[in-house]
């Protein structure tokens, strides 16, 4: 195949080609950037071969191979894709645990505070007396403490988080 029949091919298959004078740059060591490949669309050719017509093309069988390495390389990218999407879904659900816990703690604190400054538990405010508010805000902290109760909680949220959902692609 001539360069200008590759040229073609590239051109009508929307693979970028270097700019003119990339490859004597390139012979002499300059830094030359490559242009970046366009992702590929929906119902796109991921592959061509391209036979030479002179008979010392692959064989089927090394054809059948080249094929079987390039599923076995999209099968690994799918793979460290869904492992990456893996932790950062356990990721998020980690810090968000975190969160919870320290928001937790907080609330605590800023509790004793309160009770630290000596109000009439039977004083009202609202609808609810001191002793009322003080109660409902600790059972409300104790229900969004991830750790309040045990720690097994915190785990299963991060094993739910883990749970393999199928990705809506392809």
């Amino acid at each position: 195949m001539s360069a200008r029949e590759i040229a073609l091919l590239c051109k009508r298959l929307k693979v970028p080609l270097p700019p003119k004078g990339y490859w004597t740059r390139q012979a002499k060591k300059r830094m030359v950037g490559r242009p970046p490949l366009l992702p590929i669309q929906r119902g796109e050719l991921r592959s061509v071969l391209v036979r030479r017509t002179d008979g010392k093309g692959p064989t089927p069988e090394e054809q059948q191979e080249a094929q079987a390495r390039a599923e076995e390389r999209r099968r690994e990218r799918h793979a460290e894709a869904q492992r990456r999407h893996l932790d950062e879904r356990r990721w998020t659900c980690l810090v968000d645990l975190s969160r919870q816990s320290d928001e937790a703690e907080q609330v605590r604190r800023f509790l004793s505070r309160l009770e630290e400054a000596q109000l009439s538990p039977e004083a009202l405010f609202g609808d609810h007396t001191v002793a009322g508010w003080l109660s409902w805000a600790r059972e409300y902290v104790e229900r969004i403490d991830p750790l309040a109760k045990e720690a097994a909680l915190a785990y299963e949220r991060l094993a739910q988080a883990s749970a393999i959902r199928p990705h809506q692609h392809d």
